[in-house]
């Protein structure tokens, strides 16, 4: 999560900015070109190196810096940014953190990437508090002015998380329930009606409505595939949007009108987008022509459903 990334740099950049001795351009300076033109662990310090010969080293500053270098720069450039190994330790933590958190497809239940999200505040906080126990060098009003800095900034965010984290458990639940009374219904299609006017009418295009919808169609509810399909070819993600087209097609259901139109726009709007037509689109077409509908091309190339 982009505030986690934010939050966990300028801490680093923070404490940096306290521990560097007076001369470290020149050294940081030296310390990079010899490990680039050594090839000493070059890939530590080669984009350093490009910045700091693109801005000059009067511009270059620690602001110019990630968690990563900052990280190289505490534990392996001896005599430039001295620290102790409390606060060596719980860097290192906050460099995996971030290592994981690059590494993530984000295609995780959001329930986890939340909890993991909550965990690199907390290694966020152990650092903070590391640097002010363990760094008796640094003065004690920087330390303390760091620490209630960070910590204010820090337990925000990690309210606003779990503030978050709750309301989606508790959406989650409400969308279940839901969800459960449609498909347990004696008359779906009433039901269906009845809670999908709740959700349009007080959360259309909200987060809420494009998780009933995608978690309606995910729980095989067949009027929620089309508006799935409207929320994914919006989404740009085009194998989800044939996906949920092609379960609406030959989902046993007898198609209206209304549905057959409904499909038609979402692959007109695909074709808006600057698309190609593509084989899934023509099997579409032949698959609906062939179960009744008159379907033809108007002169822009797009598809609309000719009355009868």
């Amino acid at each position: 999560m982009n505030d986690i990334v934010a939050l966990r740099c300028h801490v680093c950049q923070a404490f940096l900015k306290m521990v560097l001795v007076p001369d470290w351009k020149e050294k940081l300076y030296r310390e990079t070109q010899n490990a680039v033109e050594r090839n000493s662990y070059k890939d530590n310090y080669i984009e350093a190196y490009n910045k700091m010969r693109d801005l000059g080293l009067e511009k270059y500053d620690v602001d110019c810096m990630d968690v990563s270098f900052i990280s190289v720069i505490v534990f392996y450039c001896r005599g430039i940014a001295p620290a102790e190994k409390r606060t060596k330790d719980a860097l290192k933590k906050l460099t995996e953190d971030r290592n994981t958190a690059g590494h993530s497809s984000e295609n995780e239940p959001t329930e986890e990437l939340y909890l993991r999200a909550l965990l690199a505040v907390s290694d966020i906080i152990s650092f903070i508090k590391a640097v002010d126990l363990s760094e008796s060098k640094i003065s004690d009003s920087d330390r303390l002015q760091f620490r209630v800095k960070w910590m204010k900034e820090s337990e925000g965010l990690k309210s606003l998380l779990y503030d978050e984290l709750i309301e989606y458990v508790q959406v989650s639940k409400e969308i279940a329930q839901d969800i459960k009374k449609i498909k347990e219904s004696e008359n779906a299609l009433a039901t269906w009606c009845d809670i999908y006017e709740k959700y349009s009418k007080h959360y259309f295009n909200t987060e809420r409505y494009n998780r009933f919808v995608v978690t309606a169609s995910d729980e095989g509810i067949i009027f929620a595939h089309i508006y799935a399909a409207t929320y994914f070819n919006f989404k740009k993600d085009f194998d989800e949007l044939f996906r949920r087209l092609n379960l609406l097609c030959l989902s046993n259901i007898h198609l209206t009108k209304g549905d057959v139109s409904g499909i038609l726009n979402e692959l007109n709007y695909y074709l808006q987008l600057g698309n190609s037509e593509t084989a899934q689109i023509k099997s579409i077409i032949e698959y609906l022509s062939k179960i009744g509908f008159n379907i033809f091309k108007n002169e822009c190339g797009y598809y609309n459903l000719r009355k009868r």
